[in-house]
């Protein structure tokens, strides 16, 4: 939609409206408006709740799909506060503007929020209420409004079972923020391509009979999927819709005996590349455009059919579609089947975590090559240029599509904020004389990874070499874990965790994630973490209960990141990718069996950050095993001066 059509959005929606700036009627802005002016789109959206008769308005990061990271056109919440973080919620009323996030984002909300009406809600922090307790305190007999695509069902029956008739919940037909983003970017529509059958491991046919047989034994006929990476994988699709994530918008639709798949492709062509749709239509799945779901699902559904839904990645609109005693609802098999990595794709993953290290290995050596110069010689390497660097070391290797996240490259204090973003115009340089955290991943089409590794080139302090240690001992603690099967992510992370507790240190992200085979790099249904939330916080709050208490199974592909962050200083993060696997232990007394992870990540520790005297003889002898392991599987695909610094790297501890 052009900027001149959306500019007149509000007079076609019949919005009585007066511009800001100007007070022109029927437009929230004019085209002498500053579009990067908070206030004025406050202006905007305020005159807009007036109109519908709202005393609030919440904005989500969500879109339709419930995704984490969103496409441009997506970015609402972005738009409106101008914080970029990709989690976050927005509350606007009359007098208040309120941004929650969590701690990962804290130091960046600051900063961008600065200057600007907008108050920063930090959540789990003591004092600060949810969004739920905040409007039940201070929005008793008012009306609350949101657009019922973008909150998931979930959600919203956490916020109407907790206010009762306290706080009215009004569905919005029309976005609000949509109506005042005159240069909103156009919906992506990109084409999609197969995932072929040597990387995915299993055909449609095979995933579709599982998929029936689950919700069936559920109690429904029918099941609605609206996450775009269920969907993906269940249809061995791949797409470019949202950076980073090889998705692509969709809604599907299992019957017994049909299965429909709605592409927003679609909408944009007349139809799709003979592979793909020939891929499609040998597993006898229909294919329809992805603005008709709503309107043919409504006719497709029988009377007194049974439907599953999701109630975390099915918006409240999608989840309206089904009468409520008609809704069979809990985590969609599609999710538990995803997380459970088959033989292939494990294969597959190993492969791709193998040449990303390598990329990494080939970074890391080219920086220390660089800051080993003289002073004169030198040429400055700021956090950009590091991040730069990194895209080409991958691009080098075979089957690279693109980074699954954008690259955290940190220098310093800047390695204290846990998302921290790199700007061209406001970066850091490198030295040799500060900490230096990068975090970053790729998307291979045999896998996706998400490594982290923080190094110093020059002579660490004592302090920041004890800190570095008890996280890599946390982060040994995990990867050497044996537990039994189905123990929860919340138990494990006390492992993470502990040798930090010894010295009174905290982190206040998660230990572990799920990441997808060339898919999105976070994917649930399970998490490892909890120690940093308070019980209270996490037993009254469905998600995060749902995720922390997820059993951990065979074929889990995970992360494991402790981390430590001294504010306004440094901050120090590892992170590995592992495989949950099934363990050999020399009694059997449980009829449940033992895993163990698998260690798929080769990239070395930082030497010069370790503090050996805090070490056990296990935790020594387990840097060194995979220190010679790191050197023995990569040294011979390195060049010259990579596998110098490689041998250097990997050398024994006291060596």
């Amino acid at each position: 939609m052009a900027a001149k059509k959306r500019r007149r959005l509000g007079l076609d929606l019949g919005f009585h409206l007066q511009c800001p700036c100007c007070y022109r009627p029927g437009v929230p802005f004019c085209e002498n408006c500053d579009p990067e002016s908070s206030a004025e789109r406050l202006q905007g959206l305020r005159a807009l709740m007036k109109a519908h008769h709202l005393d609030a308005y919440f904005v989500t990061s969500q879109d339709a799909h419930a995704s984490e990271y969103v496409c441009s056109a997506d970015e609402r919440r972005s738009f409106l506060t101008g914080f970029s973080g990709s989690a976050g919620s927005a509350l606007v009323t009359a007098e208040k503007a309120l941004l929650w996030t969590d701690s990962r984002y804290f130091l960046q909300a600051e900063k961008q929020l600065a200057g600007t009406e907008w108050v920063l809600m930090r959540q789990l922090q003591p004092g600060v209420p949810e969004f739920s307790d905040w409007a039940l305190e201070h929005l008793k007999g008012k009306c609350v409004g949101v657009d019922p695509r973008f909150i998931s069902a979930e959600t919203s029956e956490d916020w109407t079972s907790k206010w009762g008739s306290s706080v009215q919940l009004k569905e919005i037909g029309t976005n609000l923020v949509d109506a005042i983003w005159t240069t909103r970017p156009e919906d992506p529509c990109n084409a999609v391509q197969v995932h072929p059958l040597n990387l995915a491991g299993e055909t449609i046919e095979s995933k579709l009979k599982r998929l029936r047989e689950a919700i069936s034994a559920e109690g429904a006929s029918v099941i609605l999927l609206s996450a775009l990476d269920q969907i993906a994988w269940l249809f061995n699709l791949r797409g470019s819709d949202i950076e980073y994530n090889p998705v692509f918008f969709a809604y599907a639709a299992v019957f017994q005996n049909t299965a429909i798949l709605f592409l927003r492709c679609l909408d944009a062509s007349d139809g799709l590349p003979d592979e793909v749709l020939g891929h499609l239509k040998g597993a006898s799945v229909e294919v329809r455009p992805y603005k008709q779901f709503f309107t043919e699902i409504a006719n497709l559904l029988k009377p007194e059919e049974k439907v599953f839904l999701e109630p975390s990645s099915s918006s409240l609109a999608l989840m309206g579609l089904v009468r409520h005693d008609l809704r069979v609802t809990g985590i969609s098999p599609v999710e538990k089947f995803k997380a459970c990595k088959n033989s292939v794709e494990i294969e597959a993953l190993k492969q791709a975590c193998k040449r990303d290290s390598l990329a990494l290995c080939e970074l890391f050596a080219s920086l220390e090559a660089k800051l080993s110069l003289s002073e004169s010689e030198q040429v400055p390497i700021t956090e950009v240029d590091v991040d730069e660097m990194m895209k080409d070391c991958r691009r080098r290797q075979p089957s690279y599509v693109a980074d699954s996240f954008p690259t955290i490259s940190s220098v310093g204090s800047n390695s204290a904020v846990v998302h921290y973003q790199p700007e061209r115009d406001s970066c850091k340089r490198l030295l040799a004389t500060e900490m230096y955290l990068i975090d970053t991943g790729g998307q291979y089409k045999d896998g996706t990874t998400d490594v982290t590794r923080t190094m110093h080139f020059g002579c660490p302090t004592e302090e920041q070499k004890r800190i570095y240690t008890r996280v890599l001992q946390g982060h040994i603690a995990l990867a050497s874990a044996v537990f039994p099967e189905g123990t929860p992510g919340l138990l494990l992370d006390a492992f993470a965790r502990g040798p930090l507790w010894k010295d009174g240190l905290e982190y206040g992200h998660g230990t572990g994630h799920g990441i997808g085979a060339y898919l999105n790099v976070h994917e649930g249904p399970a998490q490892i973490g909890g120690g940093a939330v308070p019980g209270d916080k996490i037993l009254c709050n469905e998600r995060r209960r749902r995720i922390f208490l997820m059993p951990i199974q065979a074929g889990f592909f995970l992360s494991d990141e402790p981390g430590c962050y001294k504010d306004g200083e440094f901050g120090v993060r590892i992170e590995s990718d592992i495989l949950a696997t099934p363990a050999e232990t020399p009694y059997k007394m449980s009829t449940r069996r033992f895993l163990k992870f698998e260690y798929l990540t080769l990239v070395p520790m930082c030497r010069k950050l370790v503090d050996v005297s805090l070490l056990s003889v296990s935790e020594q002898q387990w840097i060194d095993s995979y220190h010679a392991r790191v050197w023995e599987e990569l040294r011979s695909s390195l060049h010259s001066e990579a596998q110098n610094w490689l041998w250097e790297a990997t050398r024994p501890l006291k060596a």
